[in-house]
């Protein structure tokens, strides 16, 4: 473990080194390569004592080897003990020994009182570049990146549908069979919920200074696809229909799929949905203390819903002498697949508070840009009669010349994040996390939403169904379990 640190503190002087052009003062390299030379402590103040007179056995060494040749030997100086050593003032040798301004716990605070308990600098705020917190120290010295893992299990809003599926008693006439108001709905009509999906979101980013006064990183998270499907046929139950409205009867109908002694059939319901998003942002220190710091948070943010319904339905004629030939399948298909797509800035606040071995994040954020919305709807309509080639034709009962096709428009909204995390020091530089993430969208096109259950032509002459643009809301909330490493 000693040699891959010693080689990560050889990068940092190595790339101190041609920082600024090139040109580094001979006493800040003879820091940095003592610092190279003693590697971080993390210990307590016995090893930091140790390594401090290395420390200052190196430093002095490599700083000599830089002097003038005209330089007059000093005198030699009396040993200074250990415990009487200067604590290190420049921000190598503060890296060195895992000390540093204002990033975590007063030695005597974290030990011996609670939470805010002890003092590590001045009250109230301090910004980048404030010295007050020299008494404050890391557990894992100076960290520079970050990683966080979530698994996500996180619930979405549910889908609104208008009525799909009805049945009636075996007593119903076959003409109103299905028929609302008066038949049960089995699927739709309502909101459908939508189950627990599991997913992930990784963090990964990195300071851009040992006084983290600011930093960027990458958000990436995805939840599982969320899958409702409805399945029922004729042994299930044996009158079925799909209800529409029917302008040219002025009425409610349906389309019968099943009924003893007419038709045996099926009806098939699949929808579908899934959400990703990523964040490129930075982070800008805002105003921090020993136990807490607050962090304006910008960026560029994308997510995306993919929203998809597919309505089947299949009848078999059973009737013998009818108009239509025993044994006529018909499939009746209409698809209609959503596509929503955020681009946008990000403008927020991160809070973090450390409390000894705890620590909690609240996080609040609005990214404000433009939804890119997309629908594609499609249907057909198959009729097999036995011993004669099937016939297909363009559109199905909720799709049609008036809608089929691929619709897009662009819409300025806004997608609105809020979180809270509690995290637990596991080890060194390791945290466990729990906590809770709400994300909202408050415009977006939902499938069910874009589907027109009236057939034919209205008395302003329009054939339905028609399409038209209507919009909702879509939300995903849900608990986070997580683990963070700080490098």
């Amino acid at each position: 473990m000693r040699l891959p640190i010693r080689l990560a503190w050889l990068v940092l002087v190595g790339f101190g080194c041609t920082a600024n052009g090139g040109i580094v003062r001979a006493s800040e390299f003879a820091e940095r390569l003592a610092a190279w030379n003693v590697g971080p402590s993390r210990g307590g103040p016995q090893q930091r004592e140790v390594a401090q007179a290395a420390y200052e056995e190196h430093a002095p060494a490599a700083a000599g080897a830089r002097a003038p040749a005209s330089a007059q030997p000093a005198a030699p100086a009396s040993p200074v003990p250990v415990q009487a050593t200067v604590r290190p003032q420049s921000q190598w040798q503060q890296m060195a020994f895992g000390t540093g301004e204002g990033y975590g716990y007063s030695g005597a605070a974290y030990g011996a009182v609670g939470c805010g308990g002890g003092s590590c600098g001045p009250a109230g705020c301090a910004g980048c570049g404030d010295y007050g917190y020299s008494n404050c120290d890391m557990c894992c010295g100076k960290p520079l990146w970050w990683a966080k893992f979530d698994v996500l299990l996180w619930w979405r809003e549910g889908r609104d549908l208008p009525p799909l599926a009805t049945t009636d008693p075996v007593s119903e006439d076959s003409s109103t069979a299905g028929v609302l108001p008066d038949a049960t709905i089995l699927f739709g009509g309502g909101r459908e919920s939508s189950q627990m999906a599991a997913g992930g979101r990784f963090d990964v980013g990195f300071w851009m200074g040992p006084h983290e006064c600011w930093g960027v990183g990458n958000r990436f998270f995805g939840l599982g696809r969320d899958s409702a499907k409805f399945h029922i046929d004729s042994l299930d139950n044996p009158v079925l229909a799909v209800p529409f409205f029917d302008f040219d009867a002025d009425a409610n109908n349906a389309l019968l799929v099943s009924f003893p002694g007419l038709f045996s059939g099926e009806i098939d319901i699949d929808a579908t949905s899934e959400v990703f998003g990523n964040d490129l942002y930075a982070r800008f220190l805002l105003c921090r203390d020993c136990d807490s710091r607050l962090d304006f948070l910008t960026g560029y943010h994308f997510s995306r819903i993919n929203d998809d319904l597919r309505i089947s339905s299949t009848r078999t004629v059973t009737e013998v002498g009818g108009d239509i030939p025993l044994g006529t399948v018909t499939d009746v298909f209409d698809k209609f697949d959503v596509r929503n797509e955020f681009h946008g800035a990000i403008l927020g606040l991160l809070h973090e508070y450390d409390c000894r071995c705890w620590t909690w994040q609240a996080l609040a954020r609005i990214s404000i840009g433009n939804m890119r919305e997309r629908v594609i709807i499609d249907g057909s309509t198959r009729i097999a009669v036995p011993d004669q080639t099937p016939t297909v034709t363009a559109g199905g009962l909720f799709t049609g010349e008036e809608n089929i096709g691929e619709f897009r428009r662009s819409e300025f909204t806004a997608v609105t994040e809020l979180g809270l995390t509690l995290g637990y020091k596991w080890g060194p530089c390791t945290r466990l996390t729990v906590g809770y993430s709400f994300i909202y969208w408050n415009d977006v096109l939902r499938p069910g939403d874009q589907i027109d259950p009236r057939v034919g032509e209205d008395p302003s002459g329009n054939q339905h169904p028609r399409f038209r643009f209507n919009h909702g809301d879509y939300w995903v909330q849900g608990v986070n379990l997580g683990l963070i490493r700080e490098f």
